[in-house]
């Protein structure tokens, strides 16, 4: 009797520990830590246009995905293209890589930021850096990393820039070297 009670005994703990250890094998590996911050929505292949008071379009964004966190106050971005109007034609157009825009208006590009003019007779056709700030009411960027700016027939090199895009002024804060480029006819 006793030897029967002490199988039966050996079967049972054998079968719990069986059950502890397939419902262990059965959860999940990574679970997602209480404090880690979940988007509050995700948009993939995003296009959004905003218009001024009087119905005029002032900026269109577009991007292959788009993260809100409203803990943040903040939006990031998987590759965005910020176009910006100027009676209602487009003038600029920034994009890169990664980006996250803030309350405010207020967005940083990073990773192959350019930006574009889109009137091909201006004088400064394109900016490019790995970083830039960029307030979208004011239309101005800045950054201190290294910046390249090309325009017609010139490609400047430098570090640090302060941009108005609707003044086309640019202040360039360390120069580091220009390269003049004949036209061709």
């Amino acid at each position: 009797m006793i030897r029967q009670l002490l199988w039966l005994g050996l079967i049972v703990l054998c079968s719990a520990l069986l059950y502890s250890w397939l419902d262990i094998a059965e959860q999940p590996e990574a679970r997602v830590s209480s404090n880690q911050l979940v988007p509050d929505y995700v948009a993939y292949n995003l296009t959004q246009t905003s218009f001024d008071a009087t119905g005029q379009r002032i900026s269109k964004v577009e991007a292959r995905q788009m993260l809100f966190f409203d803990q943040l106050e903040q939006v990031q971005f998987d590759q965005p293209s910020f176009t910006l109007f100027e009676m209602q034609a487009p003038r600029w157009q920034a994009k890169s890589d990664q980006g996250v825009w803030f309350e405010g208006n207020k967005v940083i590009l990073e990773q192959n930021v350019e930006v574009e003019n889109l009137h091909q007779d201006e004088m400064f056709q394109k900016i490019q850096s790995q970083q830039l700030e960029m307030a979208l009411d004011s239309q101005v960027l800045q950054t201190t990393q290294p910046v390249k700016i090309l325009g017609q027939g010139f490609v400047i090199d430098g570090e640090g820039i302060r941009a108005d895009l609707i003044s086309q002024q640019m202040q360039l804060f360390k120069h580091q070297g220009t390269v003049y480029q004949h036209a061709k006819n």
